[in-house]
Order: C-alpha cells, then structure tokens, then sequence
C-alpha cells in the first residue's frame, strides 16, 4: 500500500505589477531625476566650457583649493572641486569686458579669486557675478566706485584683500606731492557687511571713519591689515569694538596737513588714546605697528592686552614707561623692535616681564650701544635676535648674563672674536648664528668650548672663517669627534675673553 506524498505548498511568485496609480506615482520622481541630473550635467559643461574660454583669453593659474566650512568631497554628478585661481594682466591680454565677467559666473565651484594689475569696464555687473567666491586678492587694480560697491555686497566673503596702486614712488622718502596726485582710493563699508569676513588686508586706501566703524563691526573678524592707508587717528578708536579681533597691523600714510608725502619722518598716527582702547579686547594676539611715538602703551591699568603674545614695532620712538608697560603684559612671549629709538637704560624696564621668551632687535644706522646702555635681562628669555652695528663686544658681555638663552643670533654687528670668547662658559646655549665681518677662526675654538651647544646646529659667517674648515669641524661635532682637539692640531685658539 502507498503512503500518500506530502503536499509541500508552493512559494508565491512575486511579480512587479505595473498600474496606473504605481506609474503615477514613479514618473513624475523620475522625472524629477532625470531632470536634476540633466541640469547638473548642463551647469558642469557651463562651467568647463567658461573655465576654458576664461584660460584661452587669459591664461591664469589654476589649481584645487581648501576653504573654511566648503564641500571638500570629490566630484559628485559632474560637480567640480573647489579651486582657486589667478589672472594677471599683461600688456597682450584683451582687456576684461562684461562678457568675461558672466563666465565668472558660470564658476560655480571657483573659491579663491586673485587679479593683479586688473582694469575692467566702468560700469555694470562685475564682482556681483562673483558671489559664490570666498577669497578675493586684488593686487594692483583700477577698481570703480561701482567695483568696490559689489565687493562690499558679496556676503559669502571670508577673507579680502586690497592692494590699490601705490600712490607715489616710496622708494624715493624726498619725493613731494600735491593733495590731487595723491589721493587713495576710498572704501566705503556700509553696516552689516560681509557677515563671514574673517580676514581683511588693505593696502594704500582711504577709510572713511564711517567705513573704519563699520569694520569694527564685521562679526567675524579675525585678522585686520591697514598698510600705508590713511585713517583718522581718533577713528581708530572704533577698533575696540572688534572683539574677535586676533592679529591687528598698522602702518599709516604718511601725509602731512597739506596732502604731501613726508617720506622718512616720523608719521603719529596711532596714540596713546587708541592703545588704551584696544587694550582691553578680549582676544588680541598679535600687534604690529610702525611709526608711532609713545610716551605710553594706553595706561598700565589692569586687564589690559590680556591675550597679547607677540608685539612687533617698527620706525618708533619708546619712551622708558611705554617699555614698562609692555613688559607688564601678561602673556606676551615675543616682542621685536626694528629701527626704534629708545631712552638710554629704558630696554632694562624688559627686566620684569615674566613671560617674554624671544626678543629681537634691529637697531637703526645711527645708533651705537652707549645709547642703548645694556640689554635686557627677561628672565624666561630664550631666543635673542640682535641686528646692526651698535652690538658690539658690550652687547656680548650682556648676552652672557643671560643665563637661560638657547638661540642667539647676532647680525651684522661689530662685535671681534674676544667678545665671542665671553660666552665659553655658558651653560643653556643650543644654537649660536654670528654674523661679522670681524671675526676669525679663532671664534670657532671658543663656541667649541660651550658645554651644550653643538657646532653642527651653528653658523657663523665672515670673510676671515674659512667655509671648508667650518664644514668639517660641524661634520666632525655632528659625528661626536673632538672638536677642540682638531682645532688645536691646527693651531686654532680662543682668544682672550674680554675683562
């Protein structure tokens, strides 16, 4: 008798049916697709298509870019990179029309935008086709009323800068001029600007006070730089408003009542009034100033400059308790003095600043170290950068005082093998680079006697070193051989420290 077999039931076919309602539903998504996809691939040629005609009729240099906050991702569905790119106008290239500028338009992933020595139409539409930029260098340009019109109304901006045509030739400090040849370019920033700007550069261009508070303004600013610009001295106040404010650098015009331009001299600009209105932003790390003359640095008040890490002046004139003040600001690690006069003994005021760890200095022509009378003794101080004439064999009796410097670094000054001599019996050195025209072989020997300082990691420059026997005594030190030994078999001494 048979068993009776199992019914297995069967799997259910699946099967996509189509209907009505399913291709009403799907079409138009599809459609929506493939519509975004054709536009994508229309906006890709666009911009292919103009990067071309822009590189055929300017060249340019073209390349990828890194922006704050952008899209870094490889190209999705014909999207391009991110990328920057410069034109630079030369004396065969068309001139810009309005043509060129709706090409920029078509740049829809162009971010970094530099022209140098750009002249482009009068009128009409040219930086407002450029609204998907970031950053915007203009080196050189004739710009309009109406250009700098659409820079300030580009929203997107992170970083701008501006350098207008130089006013005069500034290679020649007696050069006068009249009121008429020598008027900038003004900038006129209306309120509410560039909401992103972080970082704005200007060269030899006319703020308006109006503009200069609009600045002041800006939420975002990180970075300020007004080179060679003529601003109102008590306009500059308005800075303290920058409460983001990190680097701030000035130089100012340097035109006297009568529009001239007084080269050389002396140019006050900045006062005590606006440095006691900066004093208290929040953020400040980083100022440089050239040509002012203090009697003070804003006040010795407390809570000033609470963030300032690096000072930098230059072509000014210090006063013992504008030195004071600077050596009482709290964080301040690196302070640099170019070409500043300075009261006799007034460097020693650097005594107590308990934070300073790099100091340099480059001493204008005229001065000689009896004017300085000695340098200071920060005691955290670990790098010296000192550059002129007036560093002589004094400067090197100072130099050996300071018991914790690492690096030094002596420039172009006078100072003779005995003064090197003085520093055998230092106990920090690392790094030593001299440079003058007086030293001999015989500076070597007394380097080779410091403890902890290696040969390898120095430099010493002078007609009388020769280059083949410093390339073997630092090949030598670098491979732990007997520096002094060697120099002694050649019949190199120190000489005679000074007393």
């Amino acid at each position: 008798m048979k068993e009776p077999q199992s019914q297995t039931p069967t799997a259910p076919r699946w099967r996509f049916r189509f209907s009505l309602r399913t291709l009403l539903i799907a079409m138009p998504i599809l459609a929506a697709l493939l519509g975004w996809l054709g536009n994508t691939k229309l906006k890709h040629d666009r911009e292919t298509g103009a990067r071309d005609k822009l590189a055929a009729k300017f060249g340019g240099v073209w390349g990828a870019v890194k922006i704050h906050g952008d899209d870094q991702s490889a190209s999705r569905f014909f999207q391009l990179k991110p990328y920057g790119v410069t034109f630079e106008e030369r004396e065969n290239n068309a001139p810009w029309a309005a043509a060129d500028w709706k090409m920029v338009r078509e740049l829809h992933s162009l971010r970094e935008f530099r022209l140098v020595g750009y002249k482009g139409p009068a009128d009409g539409p040219t930086f407002a086709q450029a609204s998907q930029v970031r950053q915007l260098s203009l080196f050189d340009c004739q710009l309009t009323t109406s250009d700098l019109q659409q820079i300030n109304a580009l929203s997107q901006l992170q970083k701008l800068i501006i350098y207008a045509p130089a006013s005069v030739d500034k290679s020649n400090p007696q050069q006068r001029m009249t009121q008429a040849s020598l008027d900038l370019t003004p900038l006129h920033v209306a309120p509410q600007s560039w909401p992103q700007l972080a970082s704005l550069e200007l060269s030899d261009m006319q703020i308006p006070d109006q503009s200069l508070a609009a600045i002041a303004q800006l939420p975002a600013l990180e970075v300020l730089d007004m080179h060679s610009c003529d601003v109102h001295t008590r306009a500059l106040d308005q800075l303290k408003d920058a409460v983001k404010l990190k680097s701030l650098e000035f130089t100012p015009q340097k035109r006297n009542d009568a529009g001239e331009f007084v080269g050389g001299q002396l140019f006050r600009v900045v006062d005590e009034r606006n440095l006691a209105q900066w004093g208290p932003l929040p953020e400040l790390k980083y100022l440089r100033l050239n040509d002012v003359v203090l009697a003070n640095f804003g006040g010795s008040q407390t809570g000033r400059w609470p963030q300032l890490e690096s000072l930098s002046l230059s072509g000014s004139t210090l006063s013992t308790q504008a030195l004071r003040e600077i050596a009482a600001m709290p964080k301040l690690a690196e302070l640099t003095l170019t070409n500043c006069m300075v009261a006799r003994d007034a460097l020693s005021a650097l005594d107590q600043s308990v934070s300073l760890t790099k100091l340099e200095i480059r001493s204008p022509p005229i001065l000689r170290y009896d004017d300085l009378g000695r340098l200071p003794h920060p005691p955290q101080l670990r790098t010296l950068d000192l550059t002129g004439a007036a560093f002589d064999d004094r400067a090197l009796r100072d130099v050996a005082k300071l018991d914790r410097l690492e690096v030094l670094r002596l420039t172009a000054g006078d100072f003779t093998d005995r003064g090197v001599a003085l520093l055998e019996n230092h106990s920090a050195l690392l790094h030593v680079h001299l440079y003058s025209s007086r030293l001999t072989n015989r500076s070597l020997a007394s380097l080779a006697a410091i403890k902890t300082l290696s040969l390898a990691d120095c430099n010493l420059i002078s007609p009388e070193i020769g280059e083949d026997l410093l390339a073997e005594v630092q090949t030598l030190d670098s491979e732990g051989g007997d520096v002094k030994a060697l120099l002694k078999q050649k019949g190199i001494t120190p000489a005679e420290p000074l007393p």
